[in-house]
């Protein structure tokens, strides 16, 4: 990391030592720990006998993961690289954020069949065994053999990912799976990630590249809507038929290129320049708050009281008026929605089918499953995807007005009872609440995900820090919107998963036609039954997700409330504050800023 970056850093921890705070404080040692440790994120996925994971053991040198040439369940391995350890370490970190260290027995064992508690399995391996940089990679199951826990794992991985590698057999190509996968990463996949396209096990008098390997690259580009890098690695056997570790040695340079390249620093080092920005303003927020609890009188402590209690009052009625009532009217709506574009599917499918030719059954059958229910049903979600779109934004319109409202009745508050020093304190405080945001962003963030024990996976580099404007004129939009974002693109993953199994069903259903007279009868009733499956698989997911989505937007008002109840909440029990350690703070503040030739969101 740029040197003048961990310098700043010092700067403002110097600081946050001062201040005291042990919530500050805890936010700069996760912040310091992110910093010192900028992790890149490499995964690696493809279907079960791709050989992705016989990849990783070239890398590491050793066969250090399990690997089976026949479709098994499978768990999705972390790979993180520390300098301070000589062999290897091995872990489960399990969905309730426990973590186990495990022996290498046992680990192979959940690798193979892992268990309902785990949420991934982690190796911390000695720095001999890394790419040049700071990485981190995951292994993830062959996706015909995803369980639904490790399959939501996966795609909360792709999203945080600097670098993905879909590895594709060329012996197998591209199958329905395959497409089917693909079709939900290029969902939720986020812009500026880079992709690499490894065809593995190429026949030596290809490995320059031919036509098969041309069709491949197409087929991926035409599915991710991305034109990846490509790399063709050769078909080699030992004496007994097996496949020897690949060195890869492209592969590997590539990535190691790719996370030290001057732009993704260059990304780095912004990105962290912000995260300590934010720190300051966290830190000017304590000063201020200090400034204002020794400034008090204990008649205005009183009404401070009440400003605490307006607040807690809109909390209750945003969930309760807002909230619970539209996110209820959205669950009710989607079967119906849901009936009428199934309707829809099947009208359009049944007409194309209609108006084929009698001796076209193969390539109908062919141009439904690989095209046209695709294609018809991601026109209808489009349409159900603008329609909670526009709610849920109406829904963020009247939180906002509402939370709009309260504050200003609390500035009318302060201004009517508060005496000229503490009016302006208390709109400096709201003001420089933009520090607060680094709490939600960055604290509770690392302190989640840092993979020490957190079940989550996140990658603090894909993510800058979110202003905060003023108390007043305020909207709530922050936050909901980009979880209506990330919302909205599962919408349309779970469309194209949902496709993937009606097609597997009009494929049983029909499996071989050979009456030809009869054939588009039955190919309508393979069709139909194949909807009503996507139909059913896109109800029961949706509901599931919109009723988390209505839990997380509950915790988003409950978490901004907090933000400006904790702006008017002050620690009695601290004796030691004085104006005088305050105006102390206040100069070492102004000293750390010219340090660090900081720049607020007035200077921008």
């Amino acid at each position: 990391m740029n040197n003048r970056i961990l310098s700043n850093f010092e700067i403002v921890e110097s600081l946050v030592d001062e201040i005291g705070d042990q919530k500050l404080t805890e936010l700069s040692k996760f912040l310091g720990n992110r910093i010192k440790s900028p992790d890149s994120f490499i995964v690696l996925f493809g279907e079960t006998s791709s050989g992705k994971t016989t990849l990783l053991n070239g890398l590491l040198g050793e066969h250090l993961l399990y690997t089976s040439v026949s479709p098994s369940t499978g768990a999705i391995v972390e790979i993180c690289f520390d300098d301070k350890i000589n062999v290897l370490e091995y872990y489960a970190i399990n969905n309730d954020a426990s973590i186990e260290r495990l022996d290498k027995e046992i680990f192979d064992e959940l690798n193979k069949n892992p268990d309902e508690m785990l949420n991934r399995l982690k190796i911390n391996a000695p720095k001999k065994f890394a790419v040049d940089g700071a990485l981190r990679l995951f292994d993830t199951p062959g996706y015909g053999s995803l369980i639904d826990q490790h399959e939501k794992v996966l795609m909360n991985i792709l999203p945080e990912s600097n670098l993905l590698v879909y590895v594709v057999s060329y012996k197998v190509g591209i199958q329905q799976d395959d497409i089917n996968f693909l079709k939900m990463a290029a969902e939720v996949i986020t812009e500026g990630t880079k992709i690499v396209l490894v065809i593995n096990r190429v026949p030596e008098e290809a490995v320059n590249g031919d036509i098969r390997s041309s069709e491949i690259e197409e087929y991926v580009s035409d599915f991710l809507h991305y034109k990846p890098k490509t790399i063709l690695i050769s078909n080699e056997l030992c004496e007994n038929d097996e496949y020897p570790l690949p060195k890869c040695n492209e592969l590997w340079n590539y990535v190691g290129h790719t996370i030290n390249a001057e732009e993704s620093q260059i990304e780095l080092e912004i990105c962290f320049t912000k995260y300590i920005f934010g720190l300051v303003e966290h830190c000017e927020h304590v000063i201020i708050k200090k400034e204002i609890q020794v400034q008090s009188s204990e008649i205005e402590k009183k009404e401070i009281k009440g400003i605490v209690d307006e607040l807690r009052r809109t909390q209750v009625e945003i969930q309760e008026e807002l909230i619970k009532p539209t996110f209820k009217k959205l669950i009710e709506a989607m079967p119906v929605k849901l009936d009428n574009a199934s309707l829809l599917v099947g009208k359009a499918i049944n007409s194309k089918i209609d108006d084929s030719s009698k001796l076209n059954q193969d390539e109908m059958l062919t141009y439904i499953n690989q095209y046209m229910l695709s294609n018809e049903t991601s026109k209808e979600m489009q349409i159900i995807k603008s329609y909670i779109e526009l709610t849920l934004r109406d829904l963020d319109k009247k939180i906002g007005e509402k939370l709009n409202i309260a504050l200003c009745r609390i500035e009318k508050t302060i201004e009517l009872n508060f005496n000229d020093a503490f009016v302006k304190l208390s709109k400096n405080l709201i003001k420089k609440s933009g520090g607060r945001i680094l709490e939600a962003s960055v604290l509770n963030y690392f302190k989640q995900f840092a993979g020490r024990g957190g079940t989550g996976i996140a990658n603090g580099a894909k993510h800058l820090l979110k202003k905060a404007g003023d108390m007043f004129g305020k909207t709530f939009s922050r936050e909901t919107h980009n979880n209506l974002a990330k919302f909205l693109s599962k919408v349309g993953a779970t469309s194209a998963k949902a496709v993937g199994i009606g097609v597997s069903v009009i494929i049983e259903t029909l499996f071989i036609i050979t009456d030809l007279l009869t054939w588009q009868k039955k190919l309508k009733k393979a069709t139909k039954k194949g909807i009503n499956v996507w139909k059913n698989e896109v109800v029961t997911i949706l509901t599931e997700d919109l009723e988390k989505l209505k839990d997380e937007n509950i915790q988003l008002v409950n978490d901004e409330i907090e933000m400006w109840v904790s702006n008017f909440t002050f620690d009695e029990s601290a004796e030691d504050i004085t104006i005088v350690s305050v105006e102390k703070l206040k100069q070492k503040l102004e000293e750390v800023k010219v340090d660090i030739e900081y720049k607020g969101e007035d200077d921008e």
